[in-house]
């Protein structure tokens, strides 16, 4: 699964056989506006490293962690469901769907999970992945295809149900 970044930081990203691979495009264009494309490329774009974003560092994530850290009442409960990789063979069967008690004893997250980081190509200073380890880190290889070292559990796109248990005692 392509992440909408790859877009306008490397230029486009496309699934066909299997594999995913950059095709060169100029500017990306909506209504009236244009943005030329290939941010890694433009000037003076080598002193960054790398762009990092969370697609799914959202408000119900916040929620979720503050639940798990002891704040809020321990009437709610919460189930954090969505799709999450699946096997990276290209035949395997792609993104699984997941669905969590965040209520339940033992349920941890992190707050690094949903990460990606898509590092620059042309970088004067390499951003090492092990300096952020459990995000999705992104590679523009020099045939265009793209590598991915993916972590264990990586969230695609998710969310939360919160529910109150009305017959549990008030705290």
């Amino acid at each position: 699964m392509a992440c909408a970044g790859t877009r306008a930081l490397y230029a486009d990203a496309v699934i066909g056989d299997g594999t995913r691979r950059i095709e060169r495009i100029r500017e990306h264009t909506y209504e009236i506006w244009q943005e030329l494309s290939y941010f890694f490329g433009l000037p003076e774009a080598e002193n960054v490293s790398a762009v990092m974003l969370n697609p799914v560092g959202t408000i119900p994530k916040f929620n979720r962690m503050g639940f798990v850290a002891g704040f809020g009442d321990r009437r709610l409960k919460m189930t954090h469901a969505g799709v999450r990789r699946g096997e990276i063979d290209p035949d395997g069967p792609g993104p699984l769907p997941f669905s969590r008690d965040v209520h339940a004893p033992g349920y941890s997250e992190e707050w690094i999970a949903g990460t990606v980081i898509l590092h620059n190509p042309n970088a004067r200073v390499r951003l090492e992945p092990e300096m952020i380890p459990g995000a999705n880190h992104e590679f523009l290889q020099l045939d265009g295809s793209i590598l991915s070292l993916l972590p264990h559990f990586q969230p695609y796109s998710s969310g939360t149900v919160i529910t109150l248990d009305e017959d549990a005692p008030l705290p």
